[in-house]
């Protein structure tokens, strides 16, 4: 499933998906991420962080108590701050919307295994900043 709230970015992953994966829906807001989750129960849900109603990071805070999902979130944030705001929030991946055509799918399939994953460009500044601050 993918929530995202800009049309162009939201055809863009779909396209990028539908290549190894039955994308199930999508919706534009946190809301109807909510909902959509309940009937649906995707696999893996790629949610923009910044989505409108709701949040990102809040739907993936309330699905983490009330229906645990394999969450990756897509951004233009590269900031540490939102990785460990995301991750906090329960989330297996996060993917640069300016590196999902070469970072998207790994992502997807590292979620759907249980495992973490971060764009480089990210995960080097936030090693940097926890090794600064040890």
């Amino acid at each position: 499933m993918v929530a995202e709230d800009h049309a162009a970015v939201r055809t863009s992953v779909v396209r990028l998906l539908s290549k190894n994966y039955d994308v199930v829906g999508t919706v534009n807001d946190g809301r109807a991420l909510l909902e959509a989750t309940d009937t649906m129960q995707p696999d893996v849900l790629v949610v923009d962080l910044s989505l409108p109603v709701i949040s990102g990071i809040e739907a993936a805070c309330i699905l983490k108590k009330t229906r645990p999902s394999k969450i990756v979130f897509i951004t233009v944030h590269n900031d540490p701050d939102f990785v460990r705001a995301a991750r906090d929030a329960g989330a297996l991946g996060y993917v640069l919307k300016q590196q999902m055509s070469t970072d998207l799918q790994e992502a997807v399939e590292k979620a759907y295994a249980g495992e973490l994953f971060t764009s480089a460009s990210v995960r080097d500044l936030y090693d940097q900043e926890d090794r600064y601050s040890m």
